[in-house]
């Protein structure tokens, strides 16, 4: 089976971290990663690895439309919004990895199956991933859950310029998967 060709968008942590585990993947292959400055510590990564990088942003997806199947956007919200602008046009599959709240909500241990069948999907979170699972079956076996209230933290260094301008997003899209899934 041909492995499904990516392009990871955003070299800051997330798509970093993304990139070394879709270097695991017996099902997935990074022909792209791709960011806004070569000189960043994750392009660094990539290229010392071998990956095709580019500091061309969405411009070296629209430039060559052919280059993947399948986009991972690791930027922020806002930017996210924009991508999708573009990439729809070119229907490519994206899973969003902003806290954007475009594309469904998919959190895989509740409803991978359905998230099939979009061209947009977005992983809400990583508190949102961590808790929803748990608020899914809470609200599945008790009948009368009036509330729930997630806390979650993240080590200083582990978070990002992107990752620190998306904290309200983060807290409304994580707070809005919790409600539509429990």
């Amino acid at each position: 089976m041909r492995k499904l060709r990516v392009a990871i968008l955003g070299s800051g942590n997330i798509g970093t971290d993304l990139l070394i585990k879709t270097m695991r993947s017996p099902f997935l292959e990074c022909v792209l990663f791709i960011g806004r400055n070569m000189g960043s510590p994750g392009m660094a990564k990539a290229n010392s690895l071998g990956i095709k990088i580019s500091d061309q942003s969405i411009e070296a997806i629209i430039r060559e439309p052919d280059c993947c199947d399948l986009v991972f956007d690791a930027t922020s919200a806002r930017d996210h919004i924009y991508h999708w602008s573009l990439l729809e046009k070119l229907g490519k599959i994206v899973i969003d990895m902003t806290p954007a709240k475009v594309g469904e909500m998919c959190v895989p241990a509740v409803n991978i199956q359905k998230c099939s069948l979009y061209k947009n999907v977005n992983m809400v979170s990583c508190g949102g991933q961590a808790s929803i699972p748990l608020a899914y079956l809470i609200g599945r076996t008790h009948a009368n859950v009036e509330y729930i209230e997630v806390v979650s933290s993240i080590a200083s260094r582990g978070a990002g310029p992107a990752t620190r301008a998306n904290i309200d997003e983060y807290i409304e899209t994580t707070e809005q998967g919790i409600k539509k899934f429990s």
